[in-house]
């Protein structure tokens, strides 16, 4: 079975068990737009009650995710001004729940208007803004947590489907390899850290920009400095860089694992993988194309294939 049906077979298994999991489910939220029925007005105030009418246009609707949410649009010091427009109030289920399962409030600008957005867990929740602790973080998870929640599930299934990245034993061989184990070197090329990651590996998975200075946020370091104190980002950052290598070498590259090529007894995925890392994509590429003939070294003279011997067997 190839790597594709094996990911679109999980998928479609997630699927059944969250239809299934979800009958069970009896969270319903308060869903409407308006600024009559919807809400009283907004008094630019996370802990305002507003008492809401079952009215026409409110209805009451299932929510799958279990996670209700409420957003309030004003206009800056402006929201008690009968001359105004009354803010607009939007009632809803949100169709993810928050990574962080956690409820909160937030207020924005947006547009030159002032937004309260919440969100909730819990049956009908939705009708009054809510006590918890205001956090932008949690709104801005909730936003982009279909996105974030896609990205790590294929992470997590391209993992186990393609034994890539291997597990700990070849990190630690690799890290012993490139730098004695010692997280903090930093070579006369500008390799760093643990596995001896250059600045074009730390731009390829922005953590770095295209002139070499560090992004930080999202977990990432924002100094060199904090970089080479961290084994834990450094791990991170190796095993992003690893998933990102391997999609770079091209299907007829990988079915040469189990075979003889050159001066390699037997080809396997995390063999390739070091050879990626060491000379990048194309070095294993032209070694596995070339039938071996062809044996890129890097600064120091050492050949792609003693890598692809070396770490060979870990997946």
């Amino acid at each position: 079975m190839d790597t594709k049906s094996v990911i679109l077979i999980l998928i479609f298994t997630l699927g059944l068990i969250s239809t299934s999991e979800s009958r069970w489910s009896t969270t319903s939220c308060y869903v409407c737009r308006s600024n009559e029925h919807c809400g009283d007005p907004f008094r630019n105030s996370p802990t305002n009650e507003d008492r809401i009418s079952l009215l026409d246009p409110v209805t009451v609707s299932y929510c799958p995710s279990g996670w209700c949410s409420k957003q309030i649009e004003g206009i800056r010091g402006k929201f008690e001004d009968d001359d105004e427009p009354d803010p607009v109030t939007d009632r809803f289920c949100l169709g993810k729940a928050p990574p962080h399962d956690k409820e909160g409030c937030v207020e924005m600008e947006i547009s030159r208007k002032i937004w309260l957005l919440c969100h909730c867990k819990g049956n009908l929740c939705n009708k009054a803004t809510f006590s918890s602790e205001i956090n932008l973080r949690v709104v801005l998870f909730s936003l982009f947590s279909s996105y974030v929640i896609m990205r790590h599930f294929l992470t997590f299934v391209l993992q186990f489907t393609m034994g890539i990245p291997p597990g700990p034993a070849f990190y630690s061989a690799l890290a012993q390899r490139e730098s004695g184990n010692d997280p903090t070197i930093v070579n006369s090329w500008g390799f760093m850290g643990l596995y001896q990651m250059g600045p074009s590996a730390l731009q390829d998975i922005g953590y770095m920009d295209g002139n070499g200075r560090w992004l930080g946020g999202n977990g990432r370091p924002s100094s060199q400095a904090e970089f080479l104190n961290s084994r834990a980002i450094q791990d991170q950052a190796i095993r992003q860089y690893h998933i990102l290598l391997w999609s770079r070498i091209p299907q007829d590259v990988k079915n040469a694992v189990g075979s003889r090529v050159g001066r390699v007894n037997k080809v396997t995925e995390s063999g390739l993988l070091a050879g990626a890392h060491l000379r990048g994509p194309g070095g294993v590429i032209d070694y596995i194309r070339s039938g071996g003939q062809i044996d890129d070294k890097d600064e120091i003279g050492t050949p792609c294939s003693d890598y692809i011997i070396q770490f060979g067997g870990y997946d």
